[in-house]
């Protein structure tokens, strides 16, 4: 095994892969290091008994579209991706054992049509949680 390297990136999360492929297409011998058995970082799950957690990221933030494109369909330009893009209309699916099974869907007005059904009167400060991420930066359309 080669010793050398010009770059070495700890981590193969989103970030150290994003470095890696960045420092190997600028034509830089590199070597990615995981402590883990597969890459991925928080975009993977792990297993405790029989229970599989998965940490994964549950939206792609700021996705964009072709005409107005947001910080994850940029990355994915800059790496020469190019995919078609399908729209999950169900966001999630929560469960608590004998107490709520719920699904929302995507869209802020359906999100919020179903939170307020499931829990009266939570409307207003749930689009105001809503809100305050779009002022963080982020465009919260849940589409």
């Amino acid at each position: 095994m080669d010793k050398q390297y010009d770059v070495i990136v700890i981590g193969a999360g989103n970030g150290g892969l994003s470095a890696a492929a960045d420092a190997a297409c600028a034509g830089l011998k590199t070597l990615v290091i995981e402590r883990h058995n597969l890459p991925g970082g928080s975009a993977s799950s792990f297993v405790r008994g029989r229970f599989e957690f998965e940490t994964a990221l549950h939206e792609l933030f700021d996705l964009g579209n072709e005409k107005n494109p947001g910080t994850v369909w940029q990355l994915f330009d800059h790496y020469g991706i190019h995919l078609k893009w399908y729209y999950e209309q169900q966001m999630m699916h929560i469960i608590v054992p004998n107490r709520v099974s719920l699904t929302l869907p995507t869209g802020i007005d359906n999100f919020l049509d179903t939170m307020e059904k499931a829990v009266p009167g939570c409307r207003d400060s749930v689009a105001r949680a809503l809100a305050c991420g779009k002022k963080g930066g982020g465009s919260p359309d849940l589409h």
